[in-house]
């Protein structure tokens, strides 16, 4: 019983730390890059610290005209043009997690957690598009960035 415990929490453990490691490039297609920044803490039922709270707050309202919300797969705006070389925040405002696949690349987003994406491609202009999937449900198209010169 101690062993399969034991594997039981070397198994959760790994699965965190990758989790927590996710920093990765979009690849051939392009050169998105993603920063894994903070997690809001109100999904637990614990009210967060005060410096949590106005760490989301600046950090929505630095992003406010560089925001895609992204709710059960709903995407808000659903349709963009950004300026090539822009960062964005995309923000998980579901309790729920979402993986999106930005042109491909994979993000996994923990209920209301957000993530700090830069958006660049060589080719332009450029249609990148997002796909979402939540509870196992899979949306394509869900949204589009067009990254423009």
């Amino acid at each position: 019983m101690w062993a399969v415990l034991g594997v039981v929490v070397g198994i959760a453990g790994s699965y965190l730390f990758v989790q927590l490691k996710q920093s990765e490039d979009l690849g051939p297609s392009g050169d998105v890059r993603a920063q894994r920044v903070q997690i809001e803490q109100q999904s637990t039922g614990i009210s967060p610290a005060a410096d949590e709270i106005s760490d989301y707050a600046t950090v929505r309202d630095q992003y406010a005209d560089r925001r895609i919300q992204v709710d059960n797969c709903a995407l808000l705006p659903n349709r963009v043009t950004y300026k090539n070389g822009t960062t964005i925040m995309i923000d998980n405002r579901s309790p729920d997690g979402q993986e999106l696949r930005i042109d491909g690349q994979v993000f996994r987003l923990s209920g209301y957690e957000y993530r700090i994406v830069t958006l660049s491609h060589n080719s332009l202009p450029y249609l990148i598009t997002v796909d979402c999937v939540t509870q196992g449900q899979p949306l394509y198209n869900a949204g589009q960035i067009l990254l423009q010169p």
